[in-house]
């Protein structure tokens, strides 16, 4: 048998970010294609206090460990990593499934350690934690899926064998229908997800010739005419309010370059926010130090540059046939994320493997 897991949040209220829409697509497109579905639930969160959250972990042990006795030796198991609350002992879970004759994937949604190397609010005794647990974790699986090439350079300085990397390329967007993105005429940016100052602290910096309209939660008014806010829509909706010529794949609070966590795991991560884009038949703009920024060249589906500063001029230059042919290469691409093609070819590898 064929199994992926699927974790429920006994308290989840239903969230408004893209985060979770990447989890559910992985999700749907396994279960299209075989796999059924390894539902494993995590107790509500309540309070925050350390014996909380122990007896959270250990309840979450349990959970897991009851789960993952009912899988047999030949069954496959895709884990969706990290668990949606970190499981810190999922690793030694994994290594005696893997010992039993189950074969473990891993499908990489995050790398937290990663991502946490450069934000100082985290203690280096977590990050240790952290890269335990995905150590662990990679060591007991046969295939672990990375987003791309330079993530995988990344793993490979980890210890990872490259026997065991198959890389996605780029998050699928599922979508019930196509989407018609609007175009208002003052070739402007949509910005989508996070809009607090540790994700969006540029827009403050934003010049005032480059049009914005953005979407999602964080948002504190800057006053200005050349910033646009529509609201927050959950994701399956976004794309039917999205109005503008170009999806923005940016983070932290700098416009002359990727800054702080966030923006340092763009060099290795594949933002689900590019995915949202080009599932919407838009352009993308990112930064040219991001490991997307490859793909975005190789495929011509938008524009890969150093600052934000240079983009009203950038823009402005765009003939019509650059923008249309852009656009057009950005539609080919979305309509292969709206059908999951790249998880497809993922499974595709997997399954010739056994």
């Amino acid at each position: 048998m064929r199994y992926v897991t699927n974790e429920i949040l006994m308290d989840d209220p239903g969230q408004k970010n893209a985060g979770g829409k990447a989890r559910n697509d992985v999700l749907a497109i396994c279960c299209k294609n075989g796999y059924k579905p390894l539902n494993l639930q995590w107790q509500p969160l309540g309070n925050r206090t350390i014996i909380h959250l122990i007896k959270l972990q250990y309840a979450a042990k349990r959970e897991y460990k009851s789960k993952f006795q009912q899988l047999k030796r030949g069954d496959t198991l895709i884990v969706q990593f990290p668990n949606v609350r970190y499981l810190f002992s999922i690793g030694k879970l994994l290594k005696a499934i893997s010992h039993h004759g189950v074969d473990v994937v891993i499908w990489i949604h995050d790398i937290p350690s990663l991502r946490s190397e450069a934000d100082p609010s985290v203690s280096k005794i977590l990050i240790r934690r952290l890269r335990q647990m995905e150590d662990q974790s990679f060591k007991a699986a046969s295939v672990i899926v990375s987003h791309n090439s330079r993530m995988t350079a990344y793993l490979l300085s980890r210890g990872v064998d490259r026997d065991k990397l198959i890389e996605l390329r780029l998050f699928d967007y599922l979508l019930a229908k196509d989407p018609v993105v609007k175009r208002d005429g003052r070739s402007s940016v949509i910005v989508a997800g996070n809009l607090g100052k540790d994700k969006a602290g540029y827009l403050i910096q934003i010049p005032d010739a480059l049009n914005m309209n953005l979407y999602g939660e964080g948002f504190q008014s800057l006053g200005r005419d050349n910033i646009v806010y529509y609201g927050s829509f959950l994701p399956e909706e976004l794309t039917d309010h999205l109005v503008g010529d170009f999806g923005l794949v940016w983070d932290g609070d700098n416009i002359d370059g990727c800054t702080g966590a966030f923006g340092n795991y763009m060099k290795y991560n594949n933002p689900h926010k590019a995915s949202l884009y080009l599932a919407a038949g838009l352009p993308v703009i990112i930064w040219d130090q991001a490991a997307l920024a490859d793909f975005v060249l190789e495929h011509h589906c938008g524009l890969v540059v150093t600052s934000l500063r240079e983009l009203p001029e950038t823009i402005d230059r765009l003939s019509d046939s650059e923008y249309s042919f852009m656009k057009k290469n950005a539609e080919a691409i979305g309509c292969r994320l709206r059908k999951g093609y790249y998880s497809e070819r993922v499974l595709q590898k997997i399954a010739s493997r056994k």
